[in-house]
């Protein structure tokens, strides 16, 4: 985690740190490739045709990439940066109207009360042992605060 402090008012002006799901959780990590392993198996037992496999591991692969790549945050005056390796998503202050911290990570959601939408729409932001900072940060960027 990089805290950079502002000069004029005391408080960090900016938050950046990265998370590598594969790497934090070792039990769950092995667990999910072996898992892998078993459905790529049965995959080819099933079919007996390697492009099935391949296609397979294709397919596992991309619904899992959050999980196997490094995604990094960057919370400073402006919003949420979100960079992963496959794109990046910014999402101002003004436009995030309500918060939902759990233990792994806070979503910030457009909409002002509880919706179906907000997982499509909001953006979760995953802890990496900084819960507590990035809340307050979070807490003193949010539009009502301002």
């Amino acid at each position: 985690m990089n805290i950079i402090p502002d000069n004029i008012s005391g408080q960090a002006e900016e938050l950046a740190w990265a998370v590598h799901p594969l790497k934090k959780d070792l039990k769950k990590s092995v667990l999910l490739l072996l898992i892998i392993v078993l459905v790529l198996i049965s995959v080819y037992n099933c079919f007996r045709e390697i492009w099935f496999v391949a296609l397979s591991l294709l397919f596992l692969a991309g619904s899992l990439k959050d999980f196997f790549l490094t995604i990094r945050y960057k919370l400073n005056r402006e919003g949420v940066h979100i960079i992963k390796p496959t794109g990046s998503v910014v999402r101002k202050w003004e436009n995030v109207r309500s918060v939902y911290a759990d233990k792994n990570g806070v979503l910030l959601s457009p909409f002002p009360g509880k919706s179906m939408l907000e997982n499509f729409r909001g953006v979760y932001v995953i802890f990496n042992d900084n819960r507590e900072t990035v809340l307050e940060f979070i807490k003193k960027k949010m539009p009502r605060n301002n």
